[in-house]
């Protein structure tokens, strides 16, 4: 009797035994042998609902498939002086019926909104994707510009300024051309090339593959340039002012929280309705962004995706009429690039994509470089097609194309076969020739102060973490002797007769205004530009 229960729990322990072991087999043989039959099941897919693609000479497709919104539902933030929006206020699309169980908050009313007001609210579970079907609940129906700024919508219209014209049978770029001559076509200013008289030098000088050819679009393409606003009011107007005629839309968002989670006042609001860039408020689509993250307080860059992702939630979906050709740039608000660039992407089909730019850093104004390299590059410019096909909608990952295509090559390939689109990374201008500007901490000693503060906790180091180097005595002084704030090293002089690329065109025509960022502050002589 003592050997057979011996014997039986023998025999449990090797049961037990074999069915940790296939257990652990599963668990690992399971993945290897489910991937052949995902594809297998994706490609099934792929031969029931195939992608209808466009004319070639976009080289883009039409998604059929539209994004999801995928939001945490939670409980909507009420402001005493904002009635509540009716559903009668607008037009209710396919998705918006799909989430009418969903309670949506309304937008705020700016003029009562302060910082301490406004809510940490956890982003664990929220995505901020851009929803290319509607805008999102309590915004204009139209594209009015009496509605408020932060509900207004925009309309894109076709650009219908003469770029290229035709003499003696031959089709020239007007701006990068001199003159024609029946026999010689067209003939080139200086640092304009090809046969259109089309390319600037900054991408003569790039790294763009030859492999790829140009043509001529027939209909320029809309340029979105969105980018993130602090308190960079110089840089903001210049940007505006310089690319006006080459950009149709800038989306611009403004938080009533600094990037390290202090509360802030929406300067850039106020100032706009007091009639700051009042002749180009017409091309504004400003987003306010009412809230700070909760892991942002451990996570700067948590506080970097919300920012940049959220640009394309409220602001792209508040943009009508737009066509999967049309260029998306996002850089940072002390990021310009150079008009030729912009105009060049906006003209020309069948260049790859994603695009950089390499900007000279500059730092504390146009007249001092960063010791290092003295330049700095971005990815930044893409087409709407890949930002909804590669990016999913997330503007954050476009800023960060080369890693996400690298861990995603699936979306690669079905970008490149599947909608027509040609994937090569390439950037503007070169280490001896950048494409525009990067001006870091190119502020008045009290803006410099404001950004130490505001820093988000990942921007290491923390100057603003240092009593001494808040001081604005010490700011001034570091400035004038041209010093970095490790109070060590010594920053690069700027070649002031480099005219053209030593600032925008915009801010030297206004020297005396932005006379802070051209000239060195502080110093007795007077330097000229």
């Amino acid at each position: 009797m003592y050997v057979r229960a011996i014997t039986r729990r023998g025999r449990y322990r090797k049961w037990l035994v074999a069915g940790l072991i296939a257990f652990v087999v599963l668990v690992q043989v399971f993945p290897v042998l489910w991937r052949p039959l995902a594809a297998i099941i994706e490609m099934w897919t792929d031969i029931k609902h195939p992608v209808v693609k466009v004319d070639d000479v976009l080289l883009m497709a039409i998604s059929t498939k539209q994004p999801r919104v995928r939001q945490r539902q939670r409980e909507p933030v009420v402001y005493k002086d904002l009635p509540p929006m009716t559903s009668s206020a607008r037009h209710v699309s396919p998705v918006d019926a799909r989430q009418s169980s969903r309670r949506v908050r309304n937008p705020p009313s700016v003029g009562s909104i302060r910082g301490s007001q406004a809510p940490a609210r956890d982003l664990t579970s929220i995505h901020h994707k851009w929803n290319p079907v509607s805008p999102p609940n309590g915004y204009s129906s139209n594209c009015s510009t009496q509605a408020p700024l932060h509900k207004r919508l925009h309309c894109l219209t076709d650009d219908t300024a003469a770029y290229f014209s035709k003499t003696f049978n031959w089709i020239c770029f007007i701006d990068g051309t001199a003159r024609v001559t029946s026999a010689d076509g067209c003939v080139c200013r200086k640092a304009w090339f090809g046969s259109m008289c089309s390319i600037p030098k900054a991408v003569h000088v790039s790294n763009y593959p030859d492999e790829y050819g140009l043509g001529a679009m027939t209909i320029p393409r809309r340029i979105i340039y969105a980018f993130p606003f602090a308190n960079e009011f110089d840089l903001l107007e210049t940007r505006l002012h310089e690319l006006s005629g080459s950009v149709d839309v800038y989306v611009i968002l403004e938080s009533n929280y600094t990037a390290s989670g202090q509360p802030k006042e929406l300067r850039l609001l106020q100032r706009m309705r007091d009639g700051f860039l009042r002749e180009l408020q017409s091309k504004i689509v400003y987003v306010l962004l009412d809230y700070f993250p909760l892991d942002g307080h451990a996570d700067g860059w948590a506080v970097d995706a919300l920012l940049r992702n959220y640009i394309g939630y409220d602001g792209f979906s508040r943009i009508r009429n737009i066509r999967d050709d049309d260029l998306i740039i996002s850089t940072d608000a002390d990021e310009i690039p150079t008009r030729s660039a912009l105009v060049f992407l906006k003209v020309h089909y069948g260049y790859p994509e994603p695009i950089g730019f390499n900007l000279r850093h500059n730092v504390f104004g146009f007249f001092f470089r960063s010791p290092d390299t003295g330049n700095s590059h971005v990815f930044g410019a893409c087409s709407v097609a890949m930002l909804k096909w590669i990016f999913d909608g997330y503007l954050y990952r476009l800023r960060r194309a080369t890693k996400h295509m690298t861990d995603n090559p699936r979306l690669v390939n079905e970008y490149k076969y599947k909608a027509g689109g040609r994937i090569h990374t390439w950037s503007f201008g070169s280490a001896a020739l950048p494409s525009g500007w990067h001006c870091s901490w190119c502020f008045r000693p009290e803006g410099i102060r404001f950004k130490m503060l505001a820093a988000h906790v990942s921007d290491m180091p923390r100057w603003g973490a240092f009593p001494s180097k808040l001081a604005l005595g010490y700011i001034r002084n570091t400035i004038e002797l041209g010093l970095w704030f490790d109070d060590e090293t010594r920053l690069v002089a700027t070649n002031t007769n480099d005219t053209e690329l030593y600032a925008p065109e915009y801010t030297r025509n206004h020297a005396e205004k932005f006379r802070h960022i051209l000239r060195v502050p502080f110093r007795s002589q007077k330097d000229s530009i």
